[in-house]
């Protein structure tokens, strides 16, 4: 909902207003844009480390596979091109078209090996990598129904701004950064230290407003804004030179930053459970450190685990895409608690309701799966997957009408059996 207030005082917040949502469009029309860019790519069929060249995924009957590649080999060059030329890099990859031979140098063993993989059109899926976009989706919507919900203040900006620099970050860590389309790198990195910091800046407001002395909340912006910001930027200057294998260890202290700022937001929950004098509050922020937190565990365990292991065998022991995929229900959950607190949607009623729509298409759709099958399998009849999807979309209309009918059919039983107007 959103909030347009007059008067000489209100400008201010109007603009901001304005501003945020045009930042929000302006971020899915670029994640928008970064698909397109990957969909036009021929596949390769497999993926690699973006600086070491480490081939860490070769998809089952994909072109890579067919022409003998392995997970482990250091991919070096296409068409002798090596990858640490990106921009010629880039346009070599973008002028090959689907189906055409491409000439691939791979080291295996301390060996070169000379291999001829036929590329293939891009799927939907970017060969794996579309979860980025799916996820940056999710915290996109995430920060913008929130923001919506709450209208302008300050806990719900914070939590949008989070959002979109989250979304930026990950919807940039694709191909797109691979290929070094000059402005993904860069800002990948920049926006990832500002979603550390608007996350640990969120810890001061929500869920209880913390009281501190001007000079002290200055310092403490300082200190989650700057080191984030400096290593983002320090990052993002010399990224070129890490595409060739230079200040790795500037890049992993930067993404060492990322679950602390984690650490640093749990730590302030704590704190509020500890002192504040609401009781609600307090119940609200023990809910938020038993369940947001454990969505952030496994994240954070794995992204620690990559970076140590990376840093002494220079080599990536779980796929970047498994810890990612973690942070899923992260954006979802914290959106929920803010407007749990206040909003002027009954956001319990709608996810309840949603609980007992779902809850109701399952129970239909199994129902309708059994009865088919078991009538297929005495009639003799092969099944084909377009019954079940026929089935899947009814199973989902009739629990929505059901969920929607049920406040008069209870009136109805009412009336019937209980005599009750």
């Amino acid at each position: 909902m959103l909030i347009v207030v007059a008067g000489r005082g209100a400008v201010r917040k109007n603009l901001s207003q304005g501003l945020l949502i045009g930042l929000a469009v302006l971020v899915f029309v670029a994640g928008l844009r970064a698909y397109v860019y990957e969909r036009r790519l021929p596949s390769l069929g497999f993926l690699w480390n973006n600086t070491s060249g480490v081939v860490y995924a070769v998809h089952r009957g994909g072109p890579a596979e067919a022409a003998g590649m392995r997970v482990g080999d250091v991919f070096l060059e296409m068409e002798g091109v090596p990858i640490t030329e990106r921009d010629q890099f880039r346009r070599t990859w973008e002028a090959v078209p689907p189906g055409q031979d491409v000439s691939i140098v791979v080291e295996r063993d301390g060996e070169l090996e000379f291999l001829v993989l036929f590329t293939a059109p891009m799927s939907p899926r970017l060969e794996g990598l579309a979860v980025y976009y799916w996820i940056a989706l999710i915290f996109w919507a995430s920060g913008v129904v929130t923001y919506l919900a709450r209208g302008h203040d300050r806990v719900s900006m914070l939590f949008l701004l989070f959002c979109l620099a989250a979304a930026v970050a990950l919807f940039s860590n694709t191909n797109v950064n691979l290929t070094f389309v000059r402005w993904t790198g860069a800002l990948q990195r920049v926006a990832t230290g500002l979603a550390g910091a608007c996350l640990l800046h969120l810890a001061l407001h929500f869920p209880e407003e913390k009281r501190l002395h001007p000079q002290v909340r200055a310092l403490l912006l300082a200190l989650f804004y700057g080191p984030g910001l400096l290593l983002g930027g320090l990052n993002a200057y010399f990224y070129p030179r890490q595409l060739q294998g230079e200040f790795t260890w500037l890049f992993n202290v930067f993404f060492l930053w990322v679950p602390l700022c984690f650490v640093g937001w749990a730590a302030a929950l704590v704190h509020t459970i500890r002192s504040a004098a609401d009781q609600k509050v307090r119940q609200q922020a023990r809910e938020m450190a038993a369940g947001i937190t454990l969505t952030l565990l496994p994240f954070a365990a794995l992204l620690v685990i990559n970076v140590a292991y990376h840093m002494a065998f220079h080599r990536t022991l779980v796929d970047v895409r498994l810890a990612v995929t973690t942070l899923l229900v992260f954006p979802m959950s914290l959106g929920y608690a803010i407007l749990k607190q206040r909003s002027v949607w009954n956001v319990e009623a709608l996810v309840n309701r949603g609980l007992v729509y779902l809850s109701l298409g399952v129970i239909l759709l199994f129902t309708y799966f059994v009865l088919v099958a078991t009538l297929g399998r005495l009639w003799g009849v092969a099944i084909s997957w377009g019954v079940f999807a026929v089935g899947a979309l009814a199973a989902l209309i009739v629990a929505f009408l059901a969920l929607m009918l049920r406040p008069v059919v209870q009136t109805m039983v009412h009336r019937l059996f209980f005599r009750q107007d």
